[in-house]
């Protein structure tokens, strides 16, 4: 490199680092701090560390900005805003079921023994078993699913023209705001926050109209026994069990390693769609720590600092998300690994989870920004594997104009600023991916008009298929639950997408008008799918109730016939009065409920799968 190119570029990472030392951070008030810890000692260690990740959850979404929008607002944004707001209920039970209660009841007990499901100790209960701890103020009974499911049986319209919500959500966030606008609110004065005094307790009965659990906390069911106290055979619940396999920083790039070695039909042809994710060393592996400290000291890696300066960002951890757990790798922190692990000897013995991900120097960038993307995907089903895809995809840029020479995370990371930069219109890309092509048309970076379908979906579609199902195994096989996850990528200037990471409880924020807008659609979407299987399952297992009822009464009923066919019903798939609205946001785009090359809804080829 020309001296005057090296004193150039000293003189950037001085003025760079000059300006680092400004950057200030927001620290909460001494006051906030008194009153939080004065609540919360009274009720020992558990219910502390409880309340500190609530407040921590509050701190943040303190941060959000005031949006007025009107009620004509929210009803242009989804079709179906208010549509079960008020609830309705008949006033007589189906005769169908309630002439003889003693057979409705046995047919319900038989549902609650063939549903039953264990699950895993570890994987399923990752912070352990927490029945004994109090959770919003609810009860624990053990009959509440024989209960629930009856009550449902017997009033088949609270499913199917009924929103009945559980959700956990504080009364001021948007997605309570959102279901209270859509549906019924079960609880509507429980919450996570609550005063720790009810919360500890067990003192309300869940309400057995619950059809949907809609909470913030992935963990609900730590607290209540699936099946048992929660959970039923008519709910679903908007969480799976296992779902870190696909989220945990460290845990999807594992899974990835082994998925790449799955018995694909062509493996080489297969392997050509799972090209997302940048090469990344694993510093807690130590044959993949010792080749990293070896390519720390090759040609190749000083010649690529020369001419990026960055090579590799850090990331820590595992359920750390939102830019936290990530750093930059500078010469700085290059020698501060080398210490740590002095230069490859110490590896196999830092135990910390570390992955060393290759820097993408060659970002697309949006007004001299770099951007990320984010798309919201729904495992719709676990029981058999169904997927959805949002397509409202959209921007997030850096609060700081790109400069690969810049030690400054806020250049190179662009959701550590969301805090400080929160309304802001110059940081906030307000638009989908349509208002960025229509950038990069403008500016003759890209030509093709029909460039997000035919280069940036396609890719987005198999990447979200391939991390399901590189993590699928850990999943709670069961077709009472689903999730909502935040996939964010980076897309480079050949319009090429890099997986960065995968988002569970994504934060639903009041950062804009088109924002809070965007989320009305998304949820109102969201909840159409999710009720549109809960129904269809109803349906099929209603009708299989009717013809147990006649088995029982005849004396010609056969556990293990019947059983079979309750297998066959609860697995999820849609009824045809239940199809997806076609306005629907969400487009499917894997389902294992079909057959051989449907399975992947076109977006992967017949080489993708995996052999028995």
């Amino acid at each position: 490199m020309p001296r005057a190119k090296k004193q150039e570029n000293l003189k950037k990472k001085e003025e760079i680092k000059e300006k680092n030392q400004k950057i200030s951070y927001k620290k909460p008030s001494p006051k906030e701090d008194t009153s939080f810890f004065k609540n919360v000692a009274i009720f020992g260690a558990i219910s502390l560390i409880f309340s500190l990740i609530i407040q921590l959850a509050f701190n943040q979404n303190s941060q959000e900005v005031d949006i007025t929008l009107t009620e004509s607002d929210y009803k242009l944004a989804h079709r179906d805003f208010q549509k079960y707001k008020n609830e309705i209920l008949h006033e007589n039970p189906d005769p169908e079921f309630s002439e003889n209660i003693q057979i409705s009841e046995k047919i319900i007990d038989y549902f609650e023994k063939w549903i039953h499901v264990d699950l895993h100790p570890k994987i399923h209960y990752d912070t352990g078993m927490q029945f004994q701890t109090g959770h919003l103020g609810l009860k624990n009974d053990f009959d509440y699913c024989k209960k629930s499911d009856l009550w449902k049986l017997l009033h088949p319209e609270s499913i199917y023209e009924n929103y009945y919500m559980l959700t956990d959500f504080a009364p001021q966030e948007l997605p309570r705001q959102i279901a209270r606008d859509f549906g019924y609110d079960v609880h509507p004065d429980l919450y996570m926050g609550m005063n720790p005094r009810i919360n500890n307790q067990r003192l309300y009965d869940i309400n057995q109209k619950t059809a949907l659990i809609n909470s913030r906390i992935s963990r609900f069911h730590h607290f209540h026994h699936f099946g048992k106290c929660l959970f039923c055979a008519f709910q679903s619940s908007n969480h799976i069990p296992g779902k870190w396999s696909i989220t945990g920083k460290d845990l999807v790039i594992n899974n990835l390693r082994t998925y790449e070695k799955s018995k694909f039909q062509n493996p080489e042809e297969c392997k050509k769609t799972i090209e997302f994710m940048p090469p990344s060393y694993r510093l807690f592996d130590r044959q993949e720590c010792v080749q990293f400290f070896n390519y720390l000291d090759s040609e190749e890696y000083k010649q690529k600092i020369e001419q990026n300066h960055i090579g590799f960002i850090l990331k820590h951890g595992r359920d750390i998300h939102r830019g936290e757990g990530i750093e930059v790798v500078t010469k700085d922190k290059e020698n501060e690994l080398r210490r740590t692990y002095q230069n490859g000897k110490a590896c196999g013995k830092v135990k910390e989870t570390v992955q060393a991900q290759t820097y993408i120097a060659n970002p697309m960038l949006y007004k001299k920004h770099k951007i990320e993307v984010r798309i919201y995907f729904l495992i719709a089903s676990t029981n058999p594997l169904i997927i959805y895809s949002q397509n409202l995809a959209h921007l997030r840029m850096c609060a700081e104009e790109f400069d690969k020479f810049s030690d400054q995370k806020e250049v190179h990371v662009c959701n550590v600023a969301v805090a400080k930069k929160q309304g802001d219109p110059n940081y906030i890309v307000d638009f989908s991916l349509d208002g960025l092509r229509d950038y990069l048309l403008e500016e003759g970076i890209i030509t093709n008009k029909n460039w997000i379908e035919e280069d940036i979906y396609p890719q987005i579609y198999r990447a979200i298929t391939h991390i399901s199902r590189l993590g699928e195994h850990d999943f709670l096989k069961d077709s009472r639950v689903n999730e909502n996850f935040a996939l964010d990528f980076l897309l480079d200037d050949n319009s090429k997408i890099w997986f960065m990471e995968n988002n569970p409880n994504p934060q639903i924020l009041k950062i804009s008008n088109k924002r809070v807008y965007r989320h009305y659609i998304m949820f109102g979407d969201m909840f159409d799918i999710q009720f549109s299987y809960l129904r269809s399952r109803f349906k099929r297992l209603q009708n299989l109730a009717k013809e147990m009822k006649e088995a029982l009464k005849n004396g010609t009923f056969k556990e293990e016939i019947f059983k079979q066919k309750f297998i066959q019903s609860n697995k999820n798939r849609l009824e045809p009065e239940f199809e997806i609205n076609p306005k629907n946001s969400y487009h499917k785009i894997y389902d294992e409920s079909l057959e051989g090359d449907d399975i992947f809804c076109g977006n992967l080829p017949s080489a993708c799968h995996i052999k028995k």
